[in-house]
């Protein structure tokens, strides 16, 4: 039996009073139950000091981790399900995604759908521009939710502006990207609300603060994946000797983002620092 969805749980007293309720059908024979929650809804919890990982221990016989893809196993996913993919465009949908599978297919799915009509292809620069606008929109989409579950009776007006225009950017060069981190960065932005105390506001203070984070991500995906990375230039890039200028490096500052901006703008700016050395000594 396979039970899925526990990430919608909202408090640990309620997964509590869940698995201990559960735990009554686990001796029934020949019947084994296969529990499943993602390591964000997990993460959520362990930072709010809510010990999650004890509840599943002492309930299951195993606690197995599914860690995400590395590009070679999204390479392998992807050639799968579509043909003639160039490695620079498996590398993007591998760093937006992750390395989570879900995502992953999410991610190619919406590039066929983007590149139907195409006669020769789409460049990478102009599906980097999709891909990107489409993370923006989420987001601004998913800061909106979270302001309307906070409670104001008037909503915070400057950081709404600002998920209004994550939402209705079009074109988000570089430029425009650097534009609303510097906004995102601006401590006015949280201060008319941030002294409130419930678990929602702080949620979204949290929320707000690590808009900086995933905007740097952002800039620095815009700026790597243009016209110039061919797959040549791509795969002399993964030779690198230092493992932090590879492509996996940044994809694991993508999936950082789960459990906190501060590690994830950490391994972004090592991947930059990383690279830059590569690339002096001609790596």
């Amino acid at each position: 039996m396979a039970i899925d969805e526990l990430d919608k749980l909202t408090s640990i007293d309620a997964a509590r009073t869940f698995m201990n309720e559960l735990k009554a059908l686990f001796g029934i024979e020949n019947c084994f139950f296969l529990i499943s929650i993602s390591e964000d809804a997990m993460a959520s919890f362990e930072t709010r000091g809510l010990p999650f990982r004890d509840v599943f221990d002492s309930s299951l016989d195993e606690v197995v981790t599914l860690r995400p893809l590395g590009f070679a196993e999204s390479r392998d996913l992807l050639f799968r399900r579509i043909k003639d993919l160039d490695l620079p465009f498996v590398a993007l949908l591998h760093c937006i995604s992750g390395g989570i599978p879900r995502d992953l297919i999410r991610q190619a799915r919406a590039l066929v759908v983007l590149s139907q009509g195409a006669q020769d292809g789409m460049p990478l620069e102009t599906v980097c521009a999709a891909v990107v606008r489409r993370e923006l929109v989420e987001k601004g989409e998913g800061l909106i939710a979270a302001i309307r579950a906070s409670g104001f009776q008037e909503a915070p007006s400057q950081l709404l502006g600002l998920a209004e225009r994550f939402r209705t950017t079009e074109d988000p060069t570089v430029d425009a990207l650097s534009a609303l981190r510097r906004e995102a960065a601006d401590p006015e932005l949280v201060r008319e609300f941030e002294s409130d105390d419930t678990e929602a506001v702080r949620r979204l203070v949290r929320i707000a603060r690590e808009l900086d984070g995933f905007l740097y991500f952002l800039v620095t995906v815009r700026e790597h994946f243009d016209d110039a990375l061919t797959e040549e230039r791509f795969q002399l890039d993964e030779k690198a000797i230092d493992p932090r200028a590879r492509i996996d490096h940044l994809a694991h500052a993508r999936q950082a983002f789960g459990t906190g901006s501060g590690l994830a703008v950490t391994m972004i700016e090592e991947w930059h620092a990383a690279r830059a050395e590569a690339g002096a000594h001609g790596a």
